[in-house]
């Protein structure tokens, strides 16, 4: 049985899976499986891990016809033999000690249940890597509530900086195949609700590859749609006896500037600092005012055309 099990899901990102695969080649552990799913793909996916199958018996391939990301990575999971699992996307790469740091972490605190650290930005060939100093990666209790309130603004935690233990889907469940984005929330929020128990380490283990044809990047109304359904989701159900509907609404609205502003940021608009104080003193405001939440959602329309419109004259 290994230790670890590696489960990449791959929409035509072949190109990027030699990274991919060096970086858990080049782990302390060698005692792995790695399950490449092939989502769809119409590029070389399939023969680059063939290939990768003959040179190293521990990659492995499953093809789909097509699913969203969270459906692909639950392919994965029921294949999955390992103890604990690794999530990584096609683009991304891990750095060597990542593993030894974690396993080491797990062994020494038996009762975590998730442990992750930091990431850096990189371009797309790595020469570049960076750090965005205006965001952290550390949760802070209560932590589907840290979560809800500060994810895609002050908090981003890609998927491949966690080691999950094997456990967690057992007891908590898989991933919402029906969300196309934010299925990593929504199953962060549903651990820390179900009482994971998380470890940190501050040191930096992945790089997050920045180009223009990740979809975490360019698709705001699929994004803003997922994060949306999480969101409501799990606000109405972290409300009974702690929230009226007059904080219930504060922090849907309050969040939800929060992701708008987010992904200006990310998107490199640099006059996101100037405005930023003005929306949220504007959705606070907006916030106190006894609103129905459907006419909220038609207001957050009109928002959304608006960034869609300032996207597509950048």
């Amino acid at each position: 049985m290994p230790i670890i099990s590696v489960i990449i899901p791959s929409h035509c990102y072949g190109h990027f899976l030699y990274d991919a695969f060096k970086s858990i080649v080049d782990q302390d552990i060698p005692d792995f499986e790695c399950i490449v799913i092939s989502n769809g793909a119409t590029d070389q996916t399939t023969a680059i891990v063939k290939q990768q199958e003959i040179n190293d018996p521990r990659f492995s391939l499953i093809e789909i016809t097509s699913g969203t990301p969270a459906s692909a990575r639950n392919v994965g999971i029921e294949k999955a033999k390992g103890l604990y699992i690794q999530f990584l996307d096609a683009d991304d790469v891990l750095l060597s000690e990542k593993w030894k740091i974690q396993l080491d972490f797990f062994n020494k605190h038996p009762e975590t249940d998730i442990h992750y650290g930091n990431f850096e930005y990189c371009d797309l060939n790595r020469k570049k890597r960076w750090i965005d100093t205006k965001i952290r990666t550390q949760l802070k209790p209560p932590e589907y509530q840290d979560l809800i309130l500060n994810w895609e603004y002050r908090l981003i935690i890609p998927i491949h900086t966690f080691l999950f233990r094997r456990s967690c889907f057992n007891q908590w469940g898989k991933m919402d195949p029906s969300l196309k984005t934010h299925e990593d929330l929504d199953l962060y929020i549903r651990f820390s609700l179900s009482g994971a128990k998380w470890g940190f380490t501050p040191k930096t283990f992945v790089l997050y590859r920045i180009h223009t044809a990740s979809n975490s990047r360019n698709d705001i109304t699929s994004n803003r749609k997922n994060f949306l359904q999480v969101l409501e989701k799990y606000i109405f159900e972290t409300s009974h006896n702690k929230y009226n509907m007059i904080s219930f609404k504060y922090h849907y609205i309050i969040t939800l500037a929060s992701f708008h502003i987010g992904y200006l940021r990310r998107r490199n608009f640099n006059w996101w600092i100037v405005i930023q104080p003005r929306i949220f003193i504007f959705y606070k405001i907006l916030s106190l005012i006894v609103i129905p939440i459907p006419f909220m959602n038609r207001f957050f329309e009109h928002i959304k055309s608006f960034i869609k419109a300032v996207m597509s004259s950048k």
